[in-house]
């Protein structure tokens, strides 16, 4: 019986085969029209949703969090420059 290989025997063999596909697509998308590489994009966005289904959602939230820690800090900083003008 052929034993599991380990977690980091797995994430080591995702490691080489994204390197694979990277060196692939450097190889490849350059021959690719414009019109196969967006269908190849909208495949991968079909097969994304399919994978995930509330992806979207997620990104969406995370973006929000971003924006609203954004507009905080951009807010103090000129409240800060606005009181070392005023002193």
């Amino acid at each position: 019986m052929k034993a599991m290989p380990t977690l980091r025997e797995i994430l080591e063999g995702y490691k080489r085969f994204n390197a694979w596909e990277l060196e692939e697509q450097k190889r490849e998308l350059p021959c690719l029209t414009v019109e196969e590489s967006l269908m190849q994009f909208f495949e991968l966005c079909d097969l994304a949703r399919t994978l995930a289904p509330n992806a979207e959602r997620i990104f969406l939230e995370q973006d929000e969090a971003h924006w609203i820690a954004l507009h905080q800090k951009l807010q103090r900083a000129a409240k800060v420059m606005i009181d070392a003008q005023t002193t």
